[in-house]
């Protein structure tokens, strides 16, 4: 430990073979001090743990070297973990043909928003129409029509409109953000759940008050196309509803430290038990589902986004995806990356790392978008 903390105070070049001495290569975690490599060349394949928590500021610059493992092996044993890039990204921006109206690109309901709480709402229906999305309603139990004035391309309606409920068209959903967690957010999800099995809805993005509802209620398994999006507190009360949980889980005060630490199996075995996907906020945000072996690792975001509204504004880019007939997978990794890519550009473009707002995130997008 003596000699890693010299060598990390010397103002040399730092090399690293494989990984870091120090770093969980699993996990991205530090147990007391890790090697600061500007390089590291690493064996095979990329190291799941150089990704997320501690592991980017431990790596530095990552080369992958093939020293003669068999393709097949390569092929078989690094096919768990897929690091989403700007590349990546890319490729999967929807198509917009010359020739397209706002019918084809789909319809987002976002249930969210109340009274001293309205921004929540209004971040993620702008979001939504900033991905593409054709029309946008904000879906409420007060009357959502204070946002019109400032913002009227949003369609605004009252939870309990029957006209909400007749309307077959949209087929993609977001509920939570701000729209508080009492009996009629309990009532809402029961709706969106059988609606979903009933085949009238294709998908619900579930974030900030209705994960704490749907803990707390135990609605676990959801439909398996729905998609929560926690940070580690919500990922915690996820947990905390399993009656299975481990008792040394159950009673630790520590839980959502323990998730932060393990993001890759905390976020696993959120998924079994909600039986949809799960994409855990943070650094690095970690995608998985429950009936697959893989994780996505958003490689895009930084501190700029720890701000009040910044997961209000991911819902809407998600939920504003899905509406263009985009898989949740899909959806969910270029709504995250875009996410992350404007505070990566917002910091890059010599702004102080404490200045985002999340507005700022709405704003931006349509350059973050054209520079995909």
């Amino acid at each position: 430990a003596k000699w890693i903390e010299a060598i990390n105070q010397s103002p040399v070049q730092r090399l690293s073979l494989d990984t870091p001495a120090g770093l969980n290569a699993d996990t991205g975690t530090v147990n007391g001090v890790a090697f600061r490599a500007h390089r590291t060349f690493t064996f095979g394949s990329l190291k799941a743990g150089f990704t997320v928590n501690a592991g980017p500021q431990h790596v530095g610059h990552v080369r992958v070297l093939n020293p003669g493992f068999p393709t097949q092996i390569l092929r078989s044993s690094a096919d768990t973990h897929l690091l989403v890039t700007r590349s990546m990204a890319r490729r999967l921006k929807p198509a917009r043909p010359a020739n397209g109206n706002k019918t084809k690109f789909g319809h987002a309901v976002i249930f969210a928003g109340h009274d001293g709480m309205w921004g929540a709402g209004v971040l993620s229906a702008t979001a939504a129409y900033r991905v593409g999305c054709g029309y946008v309603s904000l879906a409420s139990f007060e009357d959502p029509s204070v946002v019109v004035n400032q913002h009227p391309e949003i369609l605004t309606v009252r939870v309990d409109s029957s006209g909400l409920w007749e309307n077959t068209k949209w087929r993609v959903a977001a509920v939570g953000p701000g729209l508080g967690t009492g009996p009629p957010t309990l009532e809402l999800l029961l709706k969106l759940i059988a609606r979903t099995r009933g085949g009238q809805l294709d998908t619900v993005v579930v974030d900030a008050d209705a994960i704490t509802v749907a803990s707390r209620e135990k609605l676990f398994p959801l439909p398996k196309s729905w998609i929560l999006t926690p940070h580690a507190g919500e990922l915690a009360r996820i947990l905390l509803s399993d009656p299975n949980l481990a008792p040394e889980l159950r009673d630790s005060p520590h839980l959502a430290s323990m998730i932060e630490d393990d993001r890759f199996r905390f976020a696993k075995m959120a998924a079994k038990l909600a039986g949809c996907w799960i994409l855990l906020k943070g650094f690095r945000t970690v995608v998985t589902h429950a009936e697959s072996d893989r994780y996505w690792v958003i490689g895009s975001g930084n501190a700029a986004l720890a701000k009040a509204g910044t997961g209000d504004v991911l819902t809407g880019f998600i939920v504003g995806l899905l509406s263009q007939k985009m898989s949740p997978n899909r959806a969910i990794c270029l709504g995250a990356f875009l996410h992350g890519s404007i505070a990566d550009e917002w910091v890059s473009g010599a702004n102080d790392v404490r200045s985002l707002e999340s507005s700022d995130l709405v704003f931006r997008a349509p350059d973050a978008l054209a520079r995909l």
